[in-house]
C-alpha cells in the first residue's frame, strides 16, 4: 500500500510539473530523467508502449523538488526490493516508475493511472479534477504570461500553432494598440463634427 501511495504522490507531481500526458506519464523509464531533464519519448495507449502523441520525443526541466521526490522516492523502492530479496533468481531491477510489482518490471497502463487519479480525487472531494487538467494548468499559465514557445516545448506541441489553437483564450488582452487606435479615430470623428 505504502508502494502505490508514493507512486500517487509521485504520478500527482510530475502531472502538475510537467503537463505530460497520462499516457506519457505511464511510458517513464528511471533513464528518462537526466539530471534535472525529462525526456519524454514513448507513451503507452491501448496497453501497447508508442510515440507520445506528437510522434515526437522531447525533453522538458522539472522542478528541483519534482526531481528529489523522483530519487527519493526511487530509491527507497530500490531499498523496499532489496530488502525483500532471498537467495534464487530474482528478476531484476526494473525500468519502469509507474508499476505494480515492486521490482519494477511491468509498466502500468495509462488507464489504471487514470483509475488511481479518479480514486485520489473522489477522496480529496474535487470531483472535476482529472489529470488531464494538470495540462491545461501548465498550458494556461504559460500563455496567460505570453510564454507560447516555452508552453510549446513543455506540452510536446510539434509547432506553437497547436499551443495557440488550443490556448488563445488563455492570452492576456493583447489588442491595447488596436483599442487605443480606435479610440484616437472616435475621437477624431468626435472634434471634426464639433468644428
Amino acid at each position: 500500500m505504502v508502494h502505490r501511495a508514493e507512486q500517487d504522490l509521485l504520478l500527482i507531481r510530475l502531472a502538475a510539473d510537467s503537463g505530460a500526458r497520462r499516457g506519457e506519464l505511464a511510458g517513464l523509464r528511471y533513464p528518462d530523467l537526466d539530471g534535472r531533464v525529462l525526456h519524454v519519448d514513448r507513451a503507452i495507449s491501448g496497453g501497447v508502449v508508442t510515440t507520445p502523441k506528437s510522434d515526437r520525443g522531447w525533453a522538458l526541466t522539472l522542478g528541483t523538488h519534482t526531481v528529489d521526490l523522483w530519487h527519493q522516492l526511487a530509491q527507497s523502492w530500490q531499498r523496499r526490493w532489496q530488502d525483500q530479496q532471498t537467495s534464487g533468481a530474482n528478476p531484476g531491477w526494473g525500468p519502469w516508475v509507474f508499476t505494480a510489482d515492486l521490482a519494477h518490471q511491468r509498466r502500468l497502463g495509462a488507464e489504471v493511472l487514470g483509475h488511481r487519479f479518479v480514486r485520489i480525487r473522489d477522496e480529496a472531494g474535487v470531483p472535476d479534477a482529472t489529470l488531464h487538467r494538470f495540462r491545461h494548468s501548465v498550458a494556461t499559465t504559460l500563455v496567460r504570461d505570453g510564454r507560447i514557445l516555452d508552453a510549446q516545448m513543455r506540452l510536446g506541441h510539434a509547432d506553437a500553432a497547436t499551443t495557440l489553437l488550443e490556448y488563445s483564450y488563455a492570452l492576456p488582452g493583447t489588442d491595447t494598440h488596436v483599442a487605443d487606435r480606435i479610440d484616437f479615430h472616435l475621437d477624431q470623428c468626435r472634434f471634426a463634427d464639433e468644428a
